[in-house]
């Protein structure tokens, strides 16, 4: 396994396995870049799930829409029936 660049509290670079180094507190840049794409593909799931919310706002929007039209038409049919 070659150098790893390890960052401590004191920003000391180390070159070590990670298991002890991450006993001694330290951190690896692998452990950043896995816990930043995870970060990343965390605030994707919630930007898609608000998409799909917004997304299911405006459906319900456009049926209400629709809907309220339909009941118009049908009302003015009724009133523009003549009567017999």
């Amino acid at each position: 396994m070659g150098a790893l660049h390890l960052f401590g509290p004191d920003q000391a670079r180390v070159d070590e396995d990670e298991a002890p180094v991450a006993a001694k507190g330290f951190i690896t840049r692998r452990f950043v870049q896995e816990t930043r794409q995870q970060r990343d593909m965390a605030e994707q799931d919630g930007r898609r799930a608000r998409n799909d919310l917004l997304r299911i706002d405006a459906e319900e929007l456009d049926r209400r829409g629709r809907r309220d039209a339909d009941v118009w038409r049908q009302q003015q049919a009724v009133v523009i029936q003549p009567l017999h």
